[in-house]
């Protein structure tokens, strides 16, 4: 699993007593080793999120928890070392930081699926097995994938509100407007609809039991079924009132 980027997340240890014992300093340049790979490197710390960059002059490839050594520029006393961790692209700094939180203070090769679920809010079971009872925070399972319980939650609220349209909601328009899986989309709204929070009409989905047809609604629907294969074309009958109801319908 090596990701190729000039700017990583990182661990370094005993990082605040480097930087109080002036060791390192914010946005610093040093020299850093990763296996054969030597380079100029800058760190930038976020003291408030106490997360740590390591910003390279050009991409490189890097693996989950590789270890690297930090050097003093242009001489060759070690300063100290760490692990990277995942490549940055100017992302939440709180999500981060509340991932690493979320992990073991020794963080393991196996726990790679466990930082992208608490990144992410989902992941596939079967990508976790291995770590996830060391993830600090509720997490629950549905369909085939294993959801941070804050995460569920926010995504239901956002597919109930969604389903109050009063023409519904379909899963692709959930996940056009929320940019999530379909797969993902799905796990979480079965079992809504299995509870009666939602409900499933054709291809739509509705809040609670969705809308109920007025008499006039049940009339132009016996009229639909009774016209068969030749159609009913509301138009040619110019029924008031019946686009309103054919969108119920």
């Amino acid at each position: 699993h090596f990701m190729t980027a000039d700017d990583y997340l990182v661990v370094i240890d005993g990082l605040d007593d480097l930087f109080a014992s002036s060791m390192l300093k914010n946005h610093g340049k040093y020299e850093m080793a990763a296996g054969t790979f030597h380079s100029i490197c800058a760190l930038h710390y976020d003291k408030q999120q106490k997360i740590c960059r390591l910003k390279l002059p050009s991409p490189v490839s890097l693996k989950w928890n590789q270890p690297f050594i930090l050097i003093r520029h242009g001489g060759s006393r070690i300063i100290g070392g760490g692990r990277i961790i995942w490549k940055w692209k100017g992302e939440n700094r709180t999500a981060f930081a509340d991932a690493l939180k979320a992990l073991p203070e020794k963080i393991e090769d196996r726990h790679r699926p466990a930082f992208e679920l608490l990144l992410s809010g989902y992941i596939r079971q079967r990508d976790v097995r291995d770590c996830i009872q060391d993830i600090g925070l509720p997490l629950e399972t549905s369909g085939d994938y294993v959801f941070l319980t804050s995460f569920a939650d926010k995504i239901r609220s956002l597919i109930s509100k969604t389903a109050e349209k009063p023409g519904g909601s379909s899963l692709q328009e959930l996940q056009g407007i929320h940019g999530i899986d379909k797969g993902v989309l799905d796990a979480l709204t079965r079992p809504m609809i299995d509870k009666g929070i939602l409900s499933l009409r054709g291809q739509l989905i509705f809040a609670g039991k969705g809308p109920s047809l007025s008499p006039f609604g049940k009339n132009l629907l016996q009229r639909i079924r009774s016209a068969g294969t030749a159609g009913f074309d509301p138009a040619k009958e110019n029924i008031p009132g019946a686009r309103k109801e054919l969108s119920t319908i």
